[in-house]
């Protein structure tokens, strides 16, 4: 092993990662890829349970080994013990609470995002909105037409057609 530092050291430990869907499927078929003779053996066995305790060809196995049948059997009964279960239930809730508290922060972040936006795009459309009317009048009264910069200010439909006369996009 080698630390962030640079040090290196000899490990004690050694990481294994086993597939327990895979082995509970050797097991069950009474094949053992790991073993010498390749038939299943304790250590099968007991990844067999870890994958699924409940599982009868597993709980037929493990009644003929002392050891294995008190680990399924204890098993069995906390799965049993209502205390324990209201513990799993609430650790699920709190993760669905977890979960659903990243996605209230998450809406939040959108909907505060929307509202910057709609700002953004209101300032701009405002500013866009006097510089078109701004340059109308300019070009009006530049033509010495007061009169109809005076009903222009007015008249929204007169205005737009103006627009659309002068070419003011």
């Amino acid at each position: 092993m080698t630390a962030d530092t640079g040090l290196s050291y000899p490990t004690k430990a050694k990481i294994i990662y086993v597939q327990l869907d895979k082995c509970l499927e050797q097991f069950k078929k009474g094949y053992n890829a790991e073993a010498e003779d390749k038939k299943p053996d304790k250590l099968q066995m007991w990844l067999s349970m870890i994958a699924d305790v409940n599982d009868v060809q597993v709980a037929e196995a493990a009644q003929e080994d002392d050891m294995l049948e008190a680990i399924r059997k204890e098993a069995h009964n906390l799965a049993q013990n209502k205390e324990v279960q209201n513990m799993l239930m609430q650790e699920r809730y709190e993760h669905m609470d977890w979960l659903s508290y990243g996605n209230e922060k998450k809406r939040e972040g959108e909907i505060e995002g929307e509202a910057r936006g709609e700002a953004r795009g209101e300032a701009r459309g405002e500013a866009r909105g006097e510089a078109r009317g701004m340059s109308l009048m300019q070009q009006l009264y530049a033509l010495g037409r007061n009169e109809d910069a005076k009903r222009a200010a007015v008249d929204q439909d007169y205005r737009n057609t103006l627009f659309k006369e002068f070419n003011i996009l």
